[in-house]
């Protein structure tokens, strides 16, 4: 679970500061309250504390924390070291990344990834179960692959074209486009589902910011006035293997809040996907950044869950504290 928090810490490094939204003026004070944060974490979070706390998880497989910090800088200045590429290339847990073109998905997309021998021969060994995150098609092309003892290159360039299909999907059907994980033995693991269950959960983006988050939930459906979206590939490591994700982040911004939504709808191993919330607002001092995560793993269902979320939440809380340290330390003085 420790590497879903830094996979998670990664992530959030590159999502905050990026765009706002909002109808009627809502203070950092009512957000920390509605986020279950009391008097005493407010004090904190001002005198410059990093503070946690938990929310609820409405799925079994479910584990969600939400953190804020007081950064000395401007919603300009935050907005803009996201935009320069500051935040991700500082951050040594993001071996690669790369922003995609909508207009242009396919192979060349993932030009600037190269599996290693080792997650080669993954692939060309791979049956439907947990060690990758593959539909029942993808796994076949790879058996296939198998049979005819294809060389490394032919491996590169499959992997390729299923990360490029799988954002096709997405991008034409949004969340009904995710093809579930083939888990064995009929059994499979939807990561639709599993966004949905995030996206219910999210209350506090629901009554904030209403018109981005029916937007959110049902892209490519629903436009927004003012929105940018933005899809990233990343490489990152887990399990002391690469780990690809693909992102999509839809960002609105005004000048009194930043706010940016962000999901994670394909993941290769480790976890299913991920939802995260992040806000930004000006206070006295500084600004104030609120993050909120909800991430899927099949690894804290079933027996002894109780005691898996609790272990899994601790980790992952610990991560997303160490990143929001190193963000912070990119906007001092």
């Amino acid at each position: 679970m420790r590497t879903i928090g830094m996979i998670l810490a990664a992530g959030l490094i590159g999502m905050l500061g990026v765009g706002p939204v909002g109808a009627a003026e809502i203070s950092a004070d009512e957000i920390a309250q509605a986020m279950g944060l009391g008097a005493e974490d407010i004090a904190k979070l001002r005198a410059g504390e990093i503070v946690s706390t938990e929310i609820e998880e409405t799925d079994e497989k479910q584990l969600a924390v939400a953190l804020a910090l007081k950064v000395p800088a401007t919603l300009e200045d935050v907005a803009a070291s996201v935009a320069k590429g500051t935040t991700l290339e500082a951050n040594k847990a993001i071996r690669a990344y790369g922003e995609i073109d909508p207009a242009q998905v396919g192979e060349a997309a993932f030009a600037g990834i190269t599996l290693d021998a080792g997650e080669v021969e993954r692939l060309l060994e791979v049956e439907p179960g947990s060690e990758l995150n593959l539909s029942s098609a993808e796994i076949a092309v790879f058996q296939d692959l198998a049979q005819q003892q294809a060389a490394a290159d032919a491996v590169n360039a499959a992997w390729r074209q299923v990360l490029a299909g799988r954002l096709q999907a997405y991008l034409d059907g949004g969340l009904d486009g995710i093809a579930p994980y083939d888990r064995g033995g009929g059994d499979s693991s939807s990561a639709a589902e599993d966004l949905k269950a995030a996206a219910a959960g999210s209350k506090l983006v629901q009554q904030a910011v209403p018109d981005l988050y029916q937007a959110f939930l049902a892209y490519p459906d629903q436009a927004v006035p003012d929105v940018e979206h933005r899809f990233f590939w990343t490489e990152q490591v887990a399990d002391d293997r690469p780990v690809y994700i693909l992102t999509h982040r839809m960002t609105q911004q005004r000048p009194d809040l930043l706010v940016v939504l962000s999901r994670d709808f394909y993941v290769s191993h480790s976890f299913n996907a991920s939802q995260g919330a992040a806000g930004a607002l000006p206070v006295e001092g500084g600004v104030v950044i609120f993050y909120a995560n909800r991430t899927s793993s099949d690894q804290v269902a079933g027996f002894m869950s109780g005691m898996r979320h609790e272990i899994g939440r601790g980790m992952m809380r610990d991560s997303l504290v160490a990143a929001m340290e190193d963000i912070r330390a990119t906007w001092q003085p």
